[in-house]
């Protein structure tokens, strides 16, 4: 794909507009008429300062009120392709499905990211084009140090520079114990001499001693943990190696430098790494931004791309459409998350079409869901997985997902012919699919 020269979007006119009546206005003594405010969303953690005001413009104008109902509360007719199938785990099982097909490597951690990254298998998104704008991605990076996944253990690790770092970590964690401990010992002698008749004051001080005594030995699990992989030669060898491929990348990403000793670089870096794609499904975004931003004017405001397995569960924590099966979406690179929630139904209705047309073509895999994104898998050869592969993934899927919530009651089953996934046969069923409800863990 040609590479496009990063021009001011035309979305961006307006904002330019505004700002210089407001500064007219105020050379003649007034106060501009409407006071500038900030976007709903965050701004990206990786953007750059002189980007700021750009992406702010176009976050506002996505947010912006259309004077009649939008997201939810607007009308819309959803198409069959962008509902649930009647077993609702076939919609991730065909996209677990494509990636063993198509033999991807998941990342679980940042460091397999960026290993990607290098490898050339994805490709960044700015933070915004001339049709779109990232609105929430990498939102929840934390500033957390950098950690290595011990598939074996199921652990994470924390990524140190070397021996040196790991005294260091170590040393600063058994002091840390020391004034807990101290205060446990507070309790402890505080409980020992308040009468037994008092006993919701003996409860809160059981209370205070027990959590206290969990924060040091949760300490000390972590001691042990560093030492365990610190304190051997290989090891402590292969963390340091992915230590040092991030630490080369933060050093020069493309010009920008960022220290892995900040907690601000850290998560800046961390958004940066998650506005990444495979570029058949970055090709499909700006193709859809494009179509949108032509008849709406509007930015396409993009909500999620690439994700580590890490990513993944934390969103899980908050997000009851992030899915916990063994082979996330998002972790292939090949899904994206659009926001409708500030769009009316005439926007609504023509991103769908455009959805459902390429669905039927069997290029992509797509959901509205609930929350106000449509989630879009992109298929990498521009078909669908082969019928029997989809079927052994959907075994799978449905091991290990708990069984699906009853459809409401006005909810009715809409009947479609699916064109037949490569491999199947042209007289096979068609296959039902109801509207879509709040599920646990199970869309994207």
């Amino acid at each position: 794909m040609s590479t496009k020269t990063w021009t001011t979007p035309r979305w961006t006119t307006r904002a330019l507009a505004a700002g210089l009546l407001a500064v007219a206005a105020a050379s003649c003594g007034r106060k501009p008429a409407v006071e500038e405010r900030a976007p709903a969303e965050s701004p990206p953690p990786n953007i750059p300062a002189p980007q700021m005001e750009t992406w702010k413009s176009a976050a506002l104008r996505v947010e912006e009120d259309r004077g009649e109902p939008m997201g939810g509360r607007a009308k819309v007719a959803v198409p069959d392709e962008l509902r649930h199938y009647a077993n609702r785990h076939r919609f991730l099982a065909i996209q677990v499905a494509e990636s063993k097909e198509q033999a991807l490597p998941i990342p679980y951690d940042y460091g397999q990211l960026v290993e990607l990254i290098r490898q050339g298998g994805l490709v960044e998104m700015k933070p915004f084009g001339d049709d779109y704008v990232l609105y929430g991605v990498g939102a929840a990076a934390t500033n957390a140090p950098f950690t290595h996944y011990d598939a074996e253990r199921d652990v994470d690790v924390p990524l140190l520079s070397g021996y040196d770092a790991f005294e260091d970590e170590y040393n600063r964690l058994a002091a840390s114990v020391e004034p807990i401990a101290s205060q446990v010992e507070l309790w402890k002698g505080e409980r020992l001499r308040v009468p037994a008749a008092q006993k919701r004051r003996r409860a809160i001080l059981l209370k205070r001693i027990a959590g206290g005594e969990k924060q040091i030995a949760d300490v000390h699990k972590e001691m042990d943990r560093l030492a365990w992989y610190y304190q051997d030669y290989d090891r402590r060898r292969l963390l340091v190696g992915q230590y040092q491929a991030l630490a080369d990348l933060a050093g020069s990403f493309e010009g920008k430098h960022y220290d892995l000793d900040q907690p601000e670089d850290r998560r800046a870096l961390k958004g940066r790494l998650l506005s990444y794609i495979r570029p058949e499904a970055r090709d499909l975004i700006l193709q859809l931004a494009h179509d949108y931003r032509e008849k709406f004017d509007r930015p396409l405001a993009i909500t999620s791309l690439v994700r580590t397995e890490e990513y993944q569960d934390r969103l899980g924590e908050d997000n009851p459409n992030a899915t916990t099966i063994a082979t996330p979406p998002h972790t292939t690179g090949l899904a994206f998350d659009m926001l409708y929630k500030f769009m009316t139904a005439a926007e609504q209705q023509a991103v769908m079409a455009e959805i459902a047309r390429l669905e039927d073509e069997g290029r992509v895999e797509a959901l509205r869901e609930n929350r106000n994104h449509i989630h879009v898998f992109v298929f990498a050869d521009g078909q669908r997985p082969h019928e029997s592969l989809i079927q052994a993934s959907l075994r799978e899927v449905d091991a290990q997902l708990p069984g699906m919530r009853a459809a409401p009651r006005k909810a009715k089953p809409v009947v479609r012919a699916r064109r037949p996934a490569r491999g199947a046969s042209a007289t096979a069923k068609s296959v039902t699919r109801k509207p879509a409800v709040r599920k646990r863990t199970v869309a994207r």
